[in-house]
């Protein structure tokens, strides 16, 4: 009689092999989500506060309305 190993050990020993570098992938994918969130985050802040106030202008600049010649 021909003794061949049960199916079920062979699907759980290609599962092992095959979980551990997709969760590892999966992992990596989540942290670099989480790191483009931030920086989206935090380079979208200073641009919507400009978009708030338009009137507001840095030193240096000209003013919004040129003025006219008398």
């Amino acid at each position: 009689m021909h003794h061949s190993p049960d199916l079920f050990h062979v699907q759980q020993e290609l599962s092992k092999a095959v979980a551990a570098p997709m969760a590892a992938k999966q992992r990596a994918a989540e942290k670099a989500v989480a790191t483009a969130e931030a920086t989206r985050t935090r380079l979208q802040e200073p641009i919507e506060r400009d978009n708030e106030q338009p009137g507001r202008r840095g030193p240096g600049r000209p003013p919004k309305v040129a003025r006219s010649l008398e």
